[in-house]
């Protein structure tokens, strides 16, 4: 023969695919985007609602600021 030895041919692995999208070499890496978290309960930046040390809820901040007339007639 003349032909030689041909490679196995490549089989697919077990498992589910990877999610992650392999990189050509000289590509760069995606970035990760930054976002400060906020409590769903108090509205403060920094954590979230099962690590919220209480504080005032949504609903006792906005009865606390001070109510601002934005209708168009004045009242004489």
């Amino acid at each position: 023969d003349t032909q030689g030895i041909l490679p196995t041919p490549l089989k697919r692995g077990v498992g589910r695919p990877s999610r992650i999208r392999t990189r050509e070499e000289g590509e760069q890496a995606k970035e990760k985007r930054a976002k400060t978290i906020r409590c769903t309960n108090c509205g403060n930046f920094g954590h979230n609602i099962r690590t919220c040390k209480g504080g005032l809820i949504k609903k006792d901040k906005a009865s606390a600021e001070p109510m601002v007339n934005k209708s168009k007639r004045s009242i004489d």
